[in-house]
């Protein structure tokens, strides 16, 4: 008897962690897919308060109806950064709407800028499934910070298992068909109260210089 419990225990365990880490995701069809509508935005539209910031990127897949819906995820985006010598300054992830940068998806890519090899061993600058958009910015995995708030320097982050998840559709709608603007990408709110400080002085009404 103890033990007829025991294998219902473990497989109620299995079945409830198998719905917790089941997504929508994990269901398209992705010979199917023929657009994908990405946005990244603040949830609480609080980027000056970086602790009450909420940063989620968002997915529709072949429209953008509410029947077109998919799931969101958690992100990070950029931050700024204590410099000794200029005081505070932005990695900002850039707002607006971009596309897929031609042949800059990667299931694997590392950041020499950021990163590289410890010891020869492992990387540092990991950022597994890259979407790049613009530059040097992409949308990737990390399993660094990914909680909502400004943590990265200009990228989003996602979880890697999300970045997976949204990498295999995206690159479904360019396959399926042969145009990167098949994905749209817009971002929001990752300069909120501070694109008056950065984009000219005269625009900010704390400036008192």
């Amino acid at each position: 008897m103890k033990t007829l419990i025991s294998s219902l225990l473990i497989a109620l365990i299995g079945l409830s962690s198998g719905l917790a880490l089941a997504n929508p995701m994990d269901k398209i069809n992705l010979s199917n897919v023929r657009n994908v509508t990405v946005l990244i935005y603040d949830a609480n539209r609080d980027y000056q308060n970086a602790d009450r910031s909420k940063f989620r990127l968002a997915v529709w897949v072949n429209g953008v109806s509410k029947a077109d819906y998919v799931t969101q995820f958690t992100a990070s985006v950029g931050k700024l950064i204590d410099n000794p010598e200029r005081g505070k300054e932005p990695e900002l992830t850039p707002e607006g709407v971009f596309y897929p940068s031609p042949g800059r998806l990667y299931e694997e890519y590392t950041s020499n800028q950021f990163g590289g090899r410890f010891l020869g061993i492992f990387e540092t600058g990991g950022m597994p499934f890259s979407i790049f958009f613009h530059n040097g910015f992409a949308i990737h995995g990390s399993r660094s910070t990914v909680n909502g708030k400004p943590a990265s320097k200009g990228c989003v982050r996602l979880r890697v298992r999300n970045a997976e998840r949204l990498f295999k559709v995206v690159k479904a709608a360019i396959r399926n068909t042969g145009s990167h603007r098949s994905v749209r990408i817009e971002i929001r709110d990752t300069e909120s109260n501070y694109v008056a400080v950065y984009r000219g002085p005269e625009k900010d009404p704390n400036n008192n210089d």
